[in-house]
């Protein structure tokens, strides 16, 4: 679910009640041996709920660990999701989602026990590791701008400085061999 929200450059609540009727079958690319190498997802826009934006997600053989694609179909696979209703049902009630406030939550005690920190996690860090990955890999500001569907320059601008600040720590850090 996390690695989805990155890929897509969600905000924590875009992300959360994604229903499986959502995924645009006629425009799955599978190439000839049967593998997904791309999907697309329908969202609402953050402002107007009434229109529809059409993402996609195509397959990372680079860095396939990141690739969410691989991770969904994994997850409807091995946890016998029905391929209705909402994508990532609520554990306890399958007929609900996730609260933002609750997957926050659980983002957060993820995050610490992964990383050992206890520090604030704020509403668009998902958003902000997707601008962090297409940065770290070469991708241009306008492709970013549109990916993550940033109506602003400014704030895209943003985005991007906070993302090439990060690639310089990272490149400076001596434990990390060719950042």
């Amino acid at each position: 679910m996390v690695i989805f929200h990155i890929r897509l450059s969600f905000r924590v609540d875009e992300g959360i009640d994604v229903m499986c009727s959502q995924f645009l079958h006629p425009l799955t690319s599978v190439d000839e041996f049967g593998t997904v190498t791309m999907l697309a997802v329908q969202i609402s826009g953050k402002k107007d709920k009434k229109k529809w934006i059409v993402l996609s997600l195509y397959r990372d053989d680079q860095c396939p660990e990141l690739w969410p694609v691989r991770a969904v179909l994994a997850w409807i696979h091995l946890s016998r999701h029905p391929g209705t209703d909402y994508l990532f049902p609520h554990d306890k009630d399958t007929t609900k989602c996730y609260s933002p406030v609750m997957f926050q939550t659980k983002c957060r005690n993820v995050c610490t026990k992964v990383t050992g920190q206890h520090g604030p996690i704020a509403t668009h860090w998902l958003r902000k590791k997707g601008w962090l990955l297409a940065t770290w890999g070469g991708g241009s500001g306008v492709d970013m701008q549109q990916a993550s569907r940033h109506k602003s320059l400014e704030m895209a601008g943003r985005y991007k400085q906070d993302a090439q600040s990060l690639l310089e720590i990272a490149k400076n850090q001596r434990y990390l061999i060719d950042v």
